[in-house]
């Protein structure tokens, strides 16, 4: 029940900050996997309430780890989506304080891209 879906939304969240520390030292194809494992047990959809919330949360927070992973590849129009999805899932949320990240990231990729004009 409600018990076991809040456990597997904890469990998320651990490997999830696990990606996020290995993303920031490089080592993608180690935060690849962990991620992986991650949306595996966020994608499933859940009764509107606080624990679906949550999940959405854990999976904004997984599109911009995705986003900085591709990133870092060299696989900006990838990056791309991802960092979209990610603006997506925080704008569903009303997460307002993680909008100015998501825009800088956007907007990074963008100008990478050579679409500056986009970027502003």
């Amino acid at each position: 029940g409600q018990d076991t879906l809040g456990k597997q939304l904890d469990l998320a969240e651990r490997i999830l900050r696990l990606s996020e520390e290995q993303v920031e030292v490089r080592r993608y194809a180690e935060a690849c996997k962990n991620l992986l494992v991650v949306d595996n047990l966020t994608d499933r959809t859940l009764p509107p309430g606080s624990l679906n919330k949550r999940r959405l949360a854990l999976r904004a927070t997984l599109f911009h780890c995705y986003a900085c992973v591709r990133k870092g590849q060299g696989r900006v129009p990838d990056a791309l989506r991802y960092a979209e999805k990610a603006l997506s899932v925080m704008m569903s949320l009303n997460r307002l304080a993680d909008l100015p990240q998501c825009y800088l990231n956007l907007g990074s990729l963008l100008a990478s891209m050579g679409l500056h004009a986009e970027a502003l």
